[in-house]
C-alpha cells in the first residue's frame, strides 16, 4: 500500500551547529548524501555560484537525518534542498522537493567600516583602520575577523586574520601589482557580525623615480627636481573622489605652491580588472 513520504519537521540546532529533519517513515541510509540532501548560500543563486555548503556529517536514525556542520555563517541566508534522490526503507522516493531558507542569527550586532585603505587605493604596506558602530544593543565589541580575497565575491580566500582592536594594523606578506578586495566584520570570539561593505585596493610597490628617468640613484631632500627642491612634503591623506567627474582629492601635510605644480607633478593611470 502506497504510503506518502515527505518531511515532516525541519529543526535549527544553533548552539550544537546541527540541522534535524523529521520525515514521515524510516529513511534508507544509503540514498543519504550531499547529492541528495544540500545547502546553498541564497546569495549565490543570484551569480550562478551553485556551489554546496560543505556538511560535515549526517547522521541517520530511523525518521530523522541530523547535519552536522561547521562552515556556515552568522547573519547569511541559506538554503537547504532535500531532493527526491532520498528514498525511504520501502524504495519510495520524496514526495515533494523540500526547500527551506534559514539564518543563523548572531547577537553580534554592530556594523563596521573600512576607513582605511580606500577604495581603489595601491597601498605598500597594507594599513587597515576600522570604525565600529554599535547596533540596537549599544555594544561595541573592539575585536574584527578581516578577509583579504582576489575575487568581490570572496570565492578565493588569500588571506584572513583577527584585529584586537580599530585602530589600526599593518601587513606586507601580499604580492606586489595584484587587486585584492577587503572586507571586515565584528566578533566577540564565538558570533559574528554582518561583514563590511567590501573595498579593492593593489599592492605597490614604493618607488622613488630618477629625476631624469635614467638608472640613477633615487632622488633625495636637496636635490633639484624638474626646477625645484625636494622637501620634507609628504601627501598625508588617501587620494578621494572629488565632487566633480573624473577628479581626485589630495590632501598634504603642507601648503602648496601653486606654481610648482605642472601636469608631470602628479600621474595618473588606467587601472586593469
Amino acid at each position: 500500500m502506497y504510503q506518502r513520504f515527505t518531511v515532516d519537521k525541519f529543526l535549527l540546532r544553533q548552539a550544537s551547529n546541527e540541522i534535524v529533519l523529521t520525515f514521515d517513515q524510516d529513511i534508507d541510509e544509503d540514498s543519504v548524501d550531499n547529492r541528495s540532501i544540500y545547502i546553498l548560500k541564497d546569495e549565490s543563486k543570484a551569480h550562478q555560484l551553485l556551489t554546496n555548503v560543505p556538511i560535515d556529517q549526517y547522521d541517520i536514525d530511523g525518521q530523522i537525518v541530523t547535519l552536522k556542520y561547521s562552515a556556515l555563517e552568522f547573519n547569511v541566508t541559506y538554503e537547504i534542498h532535500v531532493t527526491d534522490k532520498v528514498q525511504s526503507i520501502l524504495d519510495e522516493p520524496l514526495e515533494v522537493e523540500f526547500v527551506k531558507q534559514f539564518v543563523l542569527e548572531s547577537s553580534v550586532d554592530s556594523s563596521v567600516a573600512i576607513l582605511s585603505p580606500a577604495d581603489h587605493e595601491a597601498v605598500s604596506p597594507l594599513s587597515v583602520k576600522l570604525e565600529e558602530t554599535a547596533g540596537k544593543s549599544k555594544k561595541l565589541f573592539n575585536k574584527f575577523q578581516l578577509q583579504i580575497a582576489s575575487d568581490v565575491n570572496f570565492l578565493d580566500i588569500i588571506f584572513e586574520t583577527e584585529m584586537a582592536d580599530a585602530a589600526k594594523a599593518d601587513f606586507d606578506d601580499l604580492k606586489d601589482a595584484k587587486q585584492y578586495f577587503l572586507r571586515a566584520r565584528a566578533t566577540d570570539g564565538k558570533e559574528s557580525g554582518n561583514w563590511s561593505a567590501p573595498v579593492t585596493f593593489t599592492k605597490a610597490k614604493k618607488v622613488v623615480p630618477s629625476p631624469t628617468g635614467a638608472d640613477e640613484p633615487p632622488a633625495k631632500k636637496g636635490d633639484d627636481f624638474f626646477g625645484g627642491v625636494i622637501s620634507d612634503m609628504e601627501l598625508v591623506g588617501s587620494p578621494e573622489n572629488g565632487k566633480t567627474p573624473n577628479s581626485f582629492l589630495f590632501e598634504f601635510d603642507a601648503d602648496l605652491d601653486e606654481e610648482s605644480l605642472r601636469h608631470s607633478d602628479i600621474i595618473v593611470t588606467m587601472r586593469e580588472v
